[in-house]
């Protein structure tokens, strides 16, 4: 409960825009969770990450390619 309500806080609390989202429960029941971020750097990509994977319920953060959706 919440999880979304904290990534979006993490998210702006940096600055970062969310271009679009996409939200698939999975088999195992996890919930998989694709963003489309507006970011300035890889400064600001790595620093979102590392605040990413402090958020309670994420499992992991990754970084897809935009042809792999």
């Amino acid at each position: 409960m919440g999880l979304l309500h904290d990534i979006t806080g993490a998210m702006s609390g940096e600055g970062v825009n969310i271009a679009g989202s996409r939200t698939d429960l999975e088999d195992n029941g996890l919930v998989a969770i694709t963003l489309n971020l507006q970011l300035s750097s890889l400064q600001q990509l790595s620093k979102m990450f590392s605040r990413l994977e402090g958020v309670r319920g994420i499992k992991s953060v990754t970084r897809i390619d935009e042809f792999q959706l």
